[in-house]
């Protein structure tokens, strides 16, 4: 585990002020939180859970401050929110830290929300969010995000392809919702992202296309080899067998 905190999680360490908040999505403005999952991800872990739940929490009092001034509504804010606390309980639940045990006695969906079962509400919001259109789908980025930096939930114990196959279907919703717009969060892609361009951006002829390429390439380059070869290990023997001379006649016709 590291053993070198960031900044971040210093005491009294200013977390970024958005200058004008109705140019941001809510994905943006909890762009310090989602750079904090990953940090817990990569086990920068704090020492003192008392202060990283202060720190969390002043974070997310500045992003429900800025999202009002956006006029988001009071239930998206609270999706939203949500959704994070159960990423960041999930995400120190699961790792070998100093403020692991103290932090399951208090996690941050008891503290906030007065709920312990995280992994299977998260869903249930999500859907909510999912049935609310396109008035939600800045928060449907924000769950949507959650997923992408590694929430799992009740899926933890579940097929892996469900949790996948839900993480496509939302990609493909926001950009429904959005009328296909530009990601979101270029900078933010999941670690199978080429994996989804090549399904969602090439036509599948063209994949065909390229491998029967491929495999025509393949072929003539190994029946060149063999035929190569073969002429190489069999011109040693091509004098051993000779037919014998042939042998002079004369005719003599007498009269």
């Amino acid at each position: 585990m590291n053993t070198i905190a960031p900044s971040l999680y210093a005491e009294g360490t200013p977390l970024r002020q958005d200058a004008n908040p109705a140019n941001r999505t809510l994905v943006d403005m909890l762009h310090d939180g989602f750079y904090l999952l990953l940090l817990l991800k990569n086990r920068y872990v704090p020492n003192d859970a008392a202060q990283f739940a202060a720190q969390v929490r002043r974070l997310l009092d500045g992003f429900e401050r800025n999202a009002r001034l956006k006029n988001v509504s009071v239930d998206d804010i609270y999706a939203a929110k949500y959704a994070f606390c159960a990423a960041v309980d999930e995400t120190i639940l699961s790792t070998d830290s100093p403020i692991r045990d103290e932090w399951e006695r208090s996690p941050l969906q008891l503290i906030l929300f007065g709920d312990q079962l995280a992994g299977e509400h998260f869903y249930n919001e999500l859907e909510t969010v999912r049935h609310r259109g396109v008035a939600s789908v800045e928060t449907l980025e924000v769950f949507y995000m959650c997923l992408l930096t590694g929430f799992q939930g009740k899926y933890m114990l579940e097929s892996k392809e469900k949790l996948n196959y839900l993480i496509a279907t939302l990609d493909k919703e926001i950009a429904h919702l959005k009328g296909k717009r530009a990601q979101f969060a270029p900078h933010w892609k999941s670690p199978d992202s080429i994996r989804h361009m090549m399904r969602a951006e090439i036509p599948l002829w063209i994949i065909g296309a390229a491998f029967a390429l491929f495999g025509v390439a393949i072929y003539a380059t190994l029946n060149w080899h063999l035929a190569d070869h073969t002429n190489t290990t069999l011109g040693a023997y091509y004098d051993i067998v000779k037919l014998a001379p042939k042998i002079a006649n004369i005719t003599i016709s007498l009269p």
